[in-house]
């Protein structure tokens, strides 16, 4: 299990352009100043050469979140 905390000291927003067919498009992406980040893991089953894991990620800030999940089966030789 891994808990952090994120606090981004310099830089601003991100701002792109889009150009489609000579229509242009600016866009301003928010970026968090300070965020939590979690990674949690664990082990369902071990046999012999046999494993199956669990793992979550998450990242939790003022503008935006996100999630991510796995499941890992190994075999081993």
């Amino acid at each position: 299990m891994r808990l952090s905390y994120v606090n981004v000291l310099s830089g601003d927003d991100v701002t792109i352009d889009q150009s489609w067919y000579g229509n242009k498009s600016w866009y301003t992406e928010k970026l968090d100043d300070d965020y939590f980040a979690a990674d949690l893991g664990m082990t369902l089953y071990s046999a012999g050469n046999f494993d199956m894991s669990l793992n979550y990620n998450g990242r939790f800030g003022d503008d935006s979140d996100s999630h991510g999940g796995w499941l890992r089966l190994e075999w081993k030789q």
